[in-house]
């Protein structure tokens, strides 16, 4: 069983080192088209006669759509929770990749936060190889889906309330944890809809009803994304709204786990987990006061 779980969390890693890897390339291959800005043409006008502005961003937007491959492939050997805990651990591809590629400051606070992340997704593994055999088919759709009812109305209250108050910083975190909670039910539903009516989950559902569910998890992305892009354009600090999505991305499954999945429990071994990983993820992500204060544009570059 242990195995399981190790390839679960492998999966889990590789998904988020993919995903961060794909929004800096996506990213560069922006830069790299952006005629406005002289200094940029300027630094990228080798690759662009290499042909690399094409490539560089299209292969970004490829490994963009492989997450349901990952997902679907972790949620065979454990519940969702051992696949979206990992999630924060690529930041550290992000930033790596942003300092040695597009030239930007490798700060002592980014450094830090990178640790601390570390240490906290390492403590996370250890919580989910403790934890007892679990087995999703097991999981009380009631529950689930009582819970995923509360997180839908609750974004229909927090989505309208936020935009009303024309403040950047209010709209960035509501929408933040709307968009990482949605997000986040993409592997949830799936491994929901894998297992429903199986004796073993398999790679695919075998029942109409689990092929339904399954289905959901593609809306479930849907709505995360495009919630994300009007938030971004309600001139949201990225600095705000990323690593809110990406600290509920890890919450929200666990809660789900807890309430739904008999013999899952969380542990005070849980709870440090997940303070030292969101810790990590604000420090490297979330800019200090000063430079909040300046135009959402001014500080985005830093905070994909």
């Amino acid at each position: 069983m242990i195995w399981n779980y190790l390839i679960a969390i492998f999966m889990g890693i590789w998904n988020s080192v993919l995903m961060n890897l794909a929004q800096a390339m996506e990213r560069h291959g922006i830069v790299i088209f952006d005629k406005k800005t002289k200094s940029h043409a300027s630094e990228y006008q080798s690759e662009e006669k290499k042909g690399k502005k094409p490539l560089i961003y299209t292969i970004g937007v490829i490994l963009n759509q492989t997450p349901p491959l990952w997902i679907m492939i972790s949620n065979i050997f454990a519940p969702f929770t051992y696949f979206t805990s990992m999630y924060g651990i690529g930041l550290i591809v992000l930033l790596i990749y942003s300092a040695k590629i597009l030239n930007e400051k490798l700060t002592t606070r980014k450094i830090v936060g990178a640790a601390i992340l570390i240490l906290g997704t390492i403590t996370l593994g250890i919580d989910g190889i403790l934890q007892p055999e679990l087995d999703m088919s097991e999981i009380n759709i009631i529950s689930s889906s009582i819970f995923v009812g509360g997180l839908a109305v609750l974004a229909i209250i927090l989505i309208p309330t936020s935009l009303h108050t024309k403040k950047p910083k209010i709209i960035g975190i509501c929408f933040g944890f709307i968009c990482g909670s949605f997000q986040s039910l993409d592997p949830v539903i799936k491994g929901i809809g894998q297992s429903f009516g199986a004796e073993n989950t398999g790679f695919f559902p075998s029942t109409p009803i689990g092929w339904i569910i399954f289905s959901a998890s593609f809306l479930a992305a849907t709505i995360s994304f495009l919630l994300a892009q009007v938030g971004f354009s309600k001139k949201t600090d990225a600095s705000v709204q990323v690593p809110v999505a990406n600290s509920s991305f890890i919450i929200i499954p666990i809660l789900i786990q807890a309430i739904a999945l008999p013999g899952y429990y969380i542990k005070i071994l849980t709870i440090i987990g997940v303070t030292v990983v969101i810790s990590g993820i604000l420090l490297m992500q979330v800019h200090p006061f000063v430079a909040s204060s300046l135009p959402s544009s001014s500080i985005s570059k830093d905070s994909l």
